[in-house]
């Protein structure tokens, strides 16, 4: 789940510090500004939920996001944690559809554009995958775990002359990645 703290940062206030903001913005007459503190307590607990391989914390992650989202259905990075907590409970596809709208919101949202990559390459649609990974790399060319991604994506479709060149790729932006060494052997 170190992969899942490089990709996700965005709300840094606790979810205490968000219901406090919430009710200063209800008592000063702003609704939307508190029902977007509400949204983001839930994005909070859901947060807080992710790093486990447990389905229990996984799913109360992914009903905290549903309910983010009731609040601001326009909240790409909602609709991003959406995606990556159904993908953790292995919903490939309703993960693509999550995955999807975060990038209709937000098309530069290069680590949703990886886990849309990931979720392809897991349903074994390996020439849609590369499309995405390429397209993370476009948006974030120092992401190892994309080249990384990519080149399993490009040996899959048997294009070895570019998943070499990824792998190779990877370890110029970290030689002691183990993964990518692995990959040429």
């Amino acid at each position: 789940m170190e992969l899942l703290g490089r990709l996700f940062r965005r709300r840094k206030l606790s979810a205490l510090q968000w219901l406090r903001q919430g009710q200063k913005a209800l008592d000063q007459g702003y609704q939307e500004l508190a029902n977007r503190a509400q949204g983001n307590v839930a994005l909070q607990e859901g947060e807080e939920n992710l790093p486990t391989g447990d389905a229990a914390p996984n799913m109360a992650a992914r009903d905290f996001f549903k309910n983010a989202l009731e609040v601001d259905p326009s909240d790409p990075v909602a609709w991003s944690y959406l995606g990556l907590s159904q993908w953790l409970l292995g919903q490939r596809r309703r993960a693509l559809v999550s995955f999807g709208k975060a990038l209709e919101l937000e098309p530069n949202f290069a680590s949703v554009w990886f886990y849309q990559g990931l979720t392809q390459a897991s349903l074994r649609n390996h020439r849609e995958a590369i499309r995405c990974f390429q397209r993370a790399l476009e948006l974030d060319p120092a992401n190892i775990d994309a080249w990384i991604s990519q080149g399993q994506s490009l040996t899959e479709v048997k294009d070895q002359e570019g998943a070499v060149a990824c792998f190779r790729r990877a370890l110029e932006l970290d030689p002691a990645d183990d993964v990518a060494r692995l990959s040429l052997l």
